[in-house]
């Protein structure tokens, strides 16, 4: 019997969205959390960061948070999203009604971890931990191949990721976005791509430059740490975590306009700037549908003309032509 191998094609690459909810500050000093704050006009700052996934090719989503979070973001984003690469490059006589379905999950942060390393960065190894360990129980052709980290502290046009699929899905070098000299590897929250290789070497990275309550000395000793220096990982930023993820200047996206909105400053910085962020007005979050049942064909309740869907499906192909 032939041995069975993975094919290398983009429809067998396995690319996991990660997003994290950990130990994100208040700094707004709302009733809600600051991943809901608007970004756009029907937009919030996790839509996007789940939109940015979903325009670079990913086939599923983890979205680590804890339980108390875990309502108010799935409430927000749903159990689903449509693959816009899909519904803009399908060849169907009447456009925009080929769907396909990305799913999207929530993971807690293992209780071994709380309190200890469960920074913001760490919830995304902790999705991709959680996606591996998924996907290996159901087959090992269905492990992760890469995994993208979105933030949702950080904002930028996600519709430009559609053209840079080849570019994400490379078999060779990692993936990552940079703006004027910024990068995930400067602690600033653009995205990136990192091997299934590397999410072990990551692991082992924190666990060895994390502090615990105790420590050895040079006499082989064990002695207990100040109060201010235990559980060091809880504090480790994005450049610190993801130290291990190695990069190359071939495979690299200079953005035209990003924007940190972590703070206020950032964040009116934003809204002052001309960026305009927009979904589109067919919905594209399963939000409170389910998919039809297996053997049976999903389709729209309402059954639209073509020249209709060309009026509420209305995206600037400017914004699609974001990078150069």
């Amino acid at each position: 019997m032939e041995s069975i191998i993975k094919k290398s094609s983009s429809s067998a690459f396995n690319l996991v969205g990660c997003i994290s909810l950990h130990r994100m500050p208040n700094n707004f000093g709302m009733p809600w959390k600051d991943y809901l704050i608007p970004v756009g006009n029907k937009i919030n700052a996790l839509q996007r960061a789940v939109l940015e996934c979903a325009a670079a090719g990913c086939k599923s989503i983890w979205i680590s948070c804890n339980y108390d979070q875990a309502p108010y973001a799935r409430q927000s984003v749903g159990d689903y999203i449509v693959d816009p690469y899909i519904m803009y490059n399908t060849f169907d006589k009447i456009k925009y009604i080929k769907k396909e379905y990305i799913p999207i999950y929530f993971v807690p942060m293992d209780v071994t971890d709380l309190n200890v390393r469960d920074s913001m960065s760490w919830g995304m190894v902790n999705s991709a931990v959680n996606a591996t360990k998924v996907y290996s129980n159901l087959s090992q052709y269905l492990k992760p191949d890469r995994f993208y980290v979105s933030f949702v502290q950080s904002c930028y046009n996600p519709w430009a990721l559609m053209k840079c699929r080849p570019k994400v899905k490379n078999t060779s070098y990692n993936f990552y976005l940079t703006h004027e000299g910024k990068s995930f590897k400067t602690g600033d929250y653009l995205g990136f791509t990192f091997s299934r290789k590397e999410l072990g070497q990551i692991r082992s990275h924190v666990f060895e430059k994390g502090t615990v309550t105790t420590k050895w000395d040079s006499d082989r000793q064990k002695i207990f740490l100040p109060i201010e220096e235990r559980y060091s990982g809880r504090n480790f930023t994005v450049d610190e975590v993801f130290k291990p993820v190695i990069i190359d200047d071939t495979n690299v996206v200079e953005l035209t306009a990003f924007h940190n909105i972590e703070t206020w400053e950032g964040y009116r910085s934003f809204i002052e700037s001309k960026m305009s962020i927009r979904m589109p007005k067919l919905p594209i979050f399963k939000v409170k549908d389910k998919l039809a049942r297996i053997g049976t064909y999903d389709s729209p309740e309402i059954q639209y003309t073509e020249e209709q869907l060309e009026e509420i499906f209305s995206i600037n192909e400017t914004e699609l032509k974001e990078f150069t």
